[in-house]
């Protein structure tokens, strides 16, 4: 890290030179060392493999090397070196192939632990390999490669029953893969006939509807204008005022059932250009959605806002615990409808999460903006039972560098402040304390501060400029008044 390097892929081509260098350095003369010098050897490269795998695990967990090369590059070198085909095989048992759920285990890793048996192995453990990579890869066509190579193998060294079995395997799954495959040309077969058709059809559609459209026009244009120069022609509309009728023409406006205030939820810092469907299927969920209602300008975008209704007021409480839900990486903020003719200082200085000292729940700084809530989760779930964690963004859902993680008891959480304050997550290091926000400031003392401040602006205070101790003000000019105290000082 204090490199400057700013990939796991810098830092896995590093290690991977640093370990070459090793390889070249301690093991080319390997073979003419004595036993005792040996061992040092093996030590010291096993434990250097070791560190660089622990390192790019805990900086970049699966994706520093999710291909496994150094572990890979480990077995062979114990195989080829060290002749120990055990811990090879542990490598690949305990360090690869255990994490198949979590990581990418592809047919090209078991190709290369079987040529590895094929070079140091012996049949038995190369017919349980291939037997096993059989039953865990997930694809028809990895699995086509691995039967061929249970043929070949089986006709070497296998009995007339392995041989057969694994014969008729392969060829059913040949069969599946050939099915599959004329399914899928079928389908794009019927799609290209389907397009023509279509297109077809919507061309007389169009024919139609423009041959009945002028149609109309003609006879609302006679039936409107019906006025006639001296000769007694009719005089024609003036072009395009068809379209403009067309364009003042308003959509049918829907008509929503009306509902109490209490059974309707607020939504605010959507999108203007947002998906209405997108919205509706976190809402529609829900027991008792009634309708989405978006505010929406003219132009058909939304205002930003908008509100659900529900059949009872306690289905939209449920409701608000999807405050903050995700739509297209935007959160939605959901709350409480308040009515405009509502007290205002009832509503007013309401604030969702606690203002006071929180022994139970930390406060977290300097996260990499990468983070989210999962893994958040992962780091600190160690410590204790996590009750709840919140990453605090922007309005357009970016990360401010900054969350909150709540646990169940006091004690987990101070356990947690000690453990990972000051701790490295990927390049940033963090800094954790007992969550203790500011007071939040009443109204009447922002009224207080604004007068006090208004005071300090004029010439006094208020009862100064309008009171009976005000002194007076003179207008004779200046001029004249300097003549005056001239004539004063000559008298003096």
């Amino acid at each position: 890290m204090q490199a400057g390097l700013q990939s796991s892929d810098d830092y896995l081509e590093l290690w991977h030179a640093y370990l070459g260098y090793l390889r070249r350095h301690l093991l080319s003369n390997y073979e003419n060392e004595t036993d005792e010098y040996k061992e040092k050897i093996a030590e010291e490269i096993r434990e250097t493999f070791q560190k660089a795998i622990n390192q790019l695990f805990d900086y970049f967990k699966l994706n520093g090397d999710p291909k496994f090369s150094l572990e890979r590059f480990w077995a062979k070198i114990e195989a080829r070196y060290f002749k120990c085909m055990d811990r090879s095989r542990r490598i690949y048992n305990e360090m690869i192939l255990a994490k198949s759920d979590i990581g990418q285990v592809t047919s090209e890793i078991w190709l290369d632990f079987y040529q590895l048996e094929i070079q140091y192995g012996d049949d038995k453990h190369q017919r349980k390999l291939l037997y096993r990579a059989l039953n865990e890869l997930k694809f028809d066509h990895d699995k086509q490669v691995i039967c061929e190579l249970l043929i070949d193998f089986e006709k070497l060294s296998g009995n007339i029953s392995q041989f057969s079995s694994i014969y008729y395997k392969n060829e059913a799954l040949k069969a599946k893969i050939q099915s599959q495959y004329i399914n899928q040309q079928k389908n794009l077969e019927k799609k290209s006939e389907q397009k023509p058709k279509t297109k077809k059809l919507n061309d007389q559609k169009i024919k139609e509807e423009n041959a009945k459209g002028v149609k109309r026009k003609k006879s609302e244009t006679e039936k409107e204008t019906g006025v006639k120069d001296k000769d007694g022609f009719a005089v024609p509309s003036l072009p395009g005022t068809d379209q403009k009728k067309q364009k003042t023409e308003q959509p049918a406006q829907i008509e929503f059932k009306k509902v109490e205030s209490n059974c309707t939820v607020f939504l605010s810092n959507l999108k203007y250009d947002v998906n209405e469907s997108k919205v509706k299927e976190i809402f529609e969920k829900e027991p008792g959605f009634l309708h989405l209602r978006l505010i929406k300008h003219w132009s058909g975008k939304t205002k930003g806002y908008g509100y659900v209704d529900f059949e009872k007021p306690e289905q939209a409480e449920k409701a608000l615990r999807l405050d903050r839900s995700l739509v297209d990486g935007r959160p939605i903020f959901v709350s409480k409808n308040e009515e405009k003719d509502s007290d205002i200082s009832g509503i007013q200085n309401k604030f969702k999460f606690a203002t006071s000292m929180e022994k139970n729940k930390l406060f977290v700084s300097g996260l990499p903006f990468s983070t989210d809530k999962q893994a958040l989760e992962d780091i600190f779930k160690t410590f204790g039972r996590v009750k709840d964690t919140r990453i605090v963004t922007y309005k357009s859902g970016k990360s401010k560098g900054l969350a909150y993680v709540e646990f169940e008891d006091e004690q987990s959480a101070s356990k947690a402040l000690i453990q990972t304050d000051g701790m490295l997550i990927g390049e940033n290091q963090i800094s954790v304390a007992i969550s203790n926000p500011p007071k939040r400031k009443q109204a009447h003392e922002n009224r207080q501060a604004d007068l006090e401040i208004k005071k300090s602006l004029g010439s006094g205070s208020i009862e100064s400029r309008t009171g009976s101790s005000s002194k007076t003000t003179t207008f004779v000019p200046r001029s004249q008044q300097l003549l005056v105290r001239k004539k004063t000082l000559n008298l003096k």
